[in-house]
C-alpha cells in the first residue's frame, strides 16, 4: 500500500473532474450558479476514499521525478472533455482535471474513528452540542466504512477458501 505521508491509504487510481468539483476540493467553494438539475459536487465518491489533486507527469515533464521541479506544468490538466465527471456525474462537456483517488485502509478508518471519539468526548465536555454532533455523525460514517470492509473481508475469505478447496 501507498499513501501521503503514510501507509495508510491505497492507491485507486486516476480520474477526470469537472471545474465545479476541483474548485469544491481547492476552496471549499463551487460556482453558486450551478444548475438545480446537476449531481451534488463530488457525489460519486463514497465516503472511505480520498481524493488528491493531480496525479503522475508526463513523460519529460521538469516536475516529473528526474526533473529540476522548478517551473509549473499542465500535467494535472485535461483539458476539454466530453466525457463525465467521475466525482460528481456531471455529464456537461467542459474542462476536467486530473486528480489521484485512494481508499482508507482498515488502519486509517480506525484511526480517525478513535479520534471521532476523542473530538465528541471533548466537546460533550466543553458543553459544545452542535460540534459534538458532528463528531458523533463522522464516527458512524467510520463505523459503517469498518464493518462494510469486515463483511467485504469475510466475504473475500469465504471464497478464497472455496477456490483452494
Amino acid at each position: 500500500m501507498t499513501g501521503i505521508g503514510h501507509s495508510y491509504q491505497e492507491l485507486i487510481g486516476e480520474i477526470s473532474v469537472c471545474e465545479d468539483c476541483t474548485m469544491q476540493h481547492a476552496n471549499g467553494v463551487h460556482d453558486p450558479d450551478r444548475p438545480a438539475d446537476l449531481p451534488a459536487v463530488w457525489s460519486e465518491i463514497g465516503f472511505g476514499y480520498l481524493a488528491t489533486m493531480g496525479g503522475d507527469h508526463a513523460d519529460g515533464c521538469p516536475n516529473g521525478p528526474d526533473g529540476s521541479r522548478d517551473t509549473d506544468c499542465d500535467c494535472g490538466d485535461y483539458g476539454f472533455r466530453t466525457t463525465d465527471c467521475e466525482a460528481c456525474g456531471d455529464w456537461h462537456h467542459g474542462d476536467r482535471y486530473k486528480f489521484t483517488l485512494w481508499r482508507f485502509s482498515r488502519e486509517e478508518a480506525l484511526l480517525r474513528y478513535r479520534r471521532e471519539i476523542k473530538r465528541a468526548a471533548s466537546f460533550r465536555a466543553d458543553g459544545n452540542a452542535m460540534e459534538t454532533g458532528r463528531a458523533v455523525a463522522s464516527m458512524a460514517l467510520y463505523r459503517r466504512y469498518l464493518l462494510d470492509l469486515h463483511a467485504a473481508n469475510r466475504r473475500f475469505a469465504a471464497w478464497r477458501e472455496s477456490v483452494n478447496a
